[in-house]
């Protein structure tokens, strides 16, 4: 008994000792875990912004060095808008980063790109040379800014893989609203494929994340016939 009641306090410090090594654990875990989210977060916003504005730099630049000796005036257009293009990407970089840098700065109040700026999307595409039609259907109730954010990336994506490797002429950009939820669908006219062989498709791979990260669908591949069709189905709230 005398040896049982030494042991005892041992025993008692030890499993107190465990305990709070687990807890210990634990919040480590998760706290790396939270790193690794935010890391990821902010790489697909990085790769989404940065991914557009490339993608219409390096059109126009095909379109300056192409008329640049028999229409300089054209030549002249498409650098401006590749200093706009340029500027605007910048601009939105600080944004994104300024948000993930400082969380309770006035940058962060600033409003995420949305649904709302589908229509200025479209316009930048079409002035890069991709004729893109816009239909929006139902009426639009409210949504969360998660929500806003990946609808708005999940297009802008999709039109940027159009113009980098589809070769497609014309898009077609559908939203619907409906039921709880929100459509959308982009279908070009280009060969079907959005990516080039053997490129890991990133740009796929994100959007599918943005849209399982809400609770929502998501696919994508050749449209019937010709062309590459990509499909998201994300709830209007994130509760959904």
């Amino acid at each position: 008994w005398y040896f049982l009641l030494l042991l005892l306090p041992w025993a008692i410090a030890a499993y107190l000792r465990t305990g709070r090594e687990g807890r210990t654990r634990k919040r480590e875990e998760e706290e790396r875990q939270r790193a690794y989210q935010e890391r990821l977060e902010i790489a697909r916003e990085v790769h989404d912004v940065v991914g557009h504005g490339l993608a219409v730099i390096n059109m126009q630049a095909g379109v300056a060095l192409h008329v640049v000796d028999r229409r300089p005036e054209q030549a002249r257009v498409a650098l401006e808008a590749i200093r706009q293009a340029s500027g605007d990407a910048l601009d939105e970089l600080r944004r994104t980063l300024a948000v993930f840098r400082q969380p309770e700065s006035s940058a962060a109040r600033r409003p995420a790109p949305g649904l709302d700026q589908l229509g200025a999307l479209v316009d930048a595409m079409s002035e890069s040379g991709l004729g893109v039609d816009l239909e929006v259907r139902g009426d639009r109730p409210a949504t969360t800014a998660a929500v806003e954010l990946a609808a708005y990336r999940i297009v802008q994506e999709s039109l940027t893989n159009v113009l980098r490797h589809a070769g497609a002429s014309r898009a077609r950009v559908r939203v619907r609203f409906a039921e709880g939820w929100v459509d959308l669908e982009i279908v070009d006219d280009g060969r079907g494929r959005v990516t080039p062989v053997g490129a890991g498709g990133h740009g796929i791979a994100g959007m599918r994340e943005r849209a399982a990260a809400l609770g929502g669908e998501f696919e994508a591949g050749p449209a019937q016939g010709r062309g590459f069709r990509v499909h998201a189905r994300l709830p209007l709230t994130e509760e959904n």
